[in-house]
């Protein structure tokens, strides 16, 4: 599972923008895992499609809620979960979020270790968005994960 599919160096949150163009034009349906250390630009990736596909720009960690739903510009909805609170694979299969995915919808899911086993069990496809630090920059990879 290391094919990576694409790499963006981001100097700042501003350039995130290239990163979320690309992601926009993959398939419809996909699911990100972003993994990386806490503060390496996770939330801000997914912030940043928000504001540039989404209704509305207002957009907020879901690290308490674990699961936000914003409308998007193409009538899909955008699924931001976050995951760092979670306990066990048995408390996200009861939140029951995958039922609630349309074919169209995107779904970024921050901290998915915890899930990736049951992804790949499931045949749910799924990429990953790598986020490494630099002194001045992120490097954001992403690598294929499974498909369907």
């Amino acid at each position: 599972m290391s094919d990576i599919l694409h790499r963006h160096i981001s100097k700042s949150p501003n350039d995130l923008h290239l990163l979320c163009s690309w992601i926009a034009e993959q398939p419809a349906g996909q699911i990100w895992c972003c993994t990386g250390p806490v503060g390496a630009g996770k939330t801000s990736m997914v912030k940043q499609f928000i504001r540039q596909y989404g209704v509305n720009p207002e957009v907020s960690s879901p690290t308490y809620s674990l699961w936000h739903q914003y409308p998007m510009k193409n009538g899909s909805i955008c699924h931001h979960l976050d995951l760092y609170r979670l306990q066990s694979l048995e408390e996200f299969i009861e939140l029951d979020i995958f039922e609630s995915l349309e074919e169209e919808d995107v779904c970024f899911i921050e901290w998915p270790e915890l899930i990736e086993t049951y992804l790949e069990e499931e045949m749910i496809p799924f990429s990953i968005i790598q986020i490494e630090e630099g002194q001045s920059q992120r490097e954001f990879r992403i690598l294929k994960g499974i498909t369907v």
